[in-house]
């Protein structure tokens, strides 16, 4: 695991630790299942820079919504 990747998740769980030890168990057991770096990098990627809401996306927002209010 890359070092700047380490360190980002040691400020992550210090930051959590105060608020909450399950949150911190659960971000060590998910860090586990990262296994590759390139899965490393996609996941903090998306989680930093989350992708714009699709055409798709905004449709079925759409629809859910008049559903909803039917």
């Amino acid at each position: 695991m890359p070092l700047s990747i380490i360190k980002l998740m040691k400020m992550s769980l210090a930051y959590m630790s105060d608020r909450n030890s399950e949150v911190e168990n659960c971000v060590e057991a998910k860090a586990v299942v990262i296994a590759s770096a390139n899965d490393q990098h996609i996941f903090f990627d998306t989680i930093m820079n989350p992708p714009m809401p699709s055409r798709q996306l905004h449709a079925a927002l759409k629809k859910y919504q008049q559903k909803k209010t039917t």
